[in-house]
């Protein structure tokens, strides 16, 4: 149950990252997907996921405070 959950908080990141042009971001919850999809056993033990969600929550908040800045400066 919380690998499925995983990949669909995960699949979801990534259609709303690339509906929104967030190029990087999207990559990035895309890679995190495919760790997390059914029959990926292999892929999810050969990858380092702590890693790719670390890289994740950096590269989502840095998106976040981007945002922030412009819509401060507006």
């Amino acid at each position: 149950v919380v690998i499925r959950q995983r990949f669909d908080a995960a699949h979801s990141a990534k259609g709303v990252t690339a509906n929104l042009s967030l190029t990087k971001l999207s990559k990035l919850a895309s890679d995190v997907c495919e760790c997390f999809r059914y029959g990926n056993e292999k892929l999810r033990a050969e990858t380092d996921v702590d890693g790719l969600m670390e890289e994740f929550e950096k590269c989502y908040k840095h998106t976040i405070e981007t945002i922030q800045a412009y819509a401060d400066a507006r």
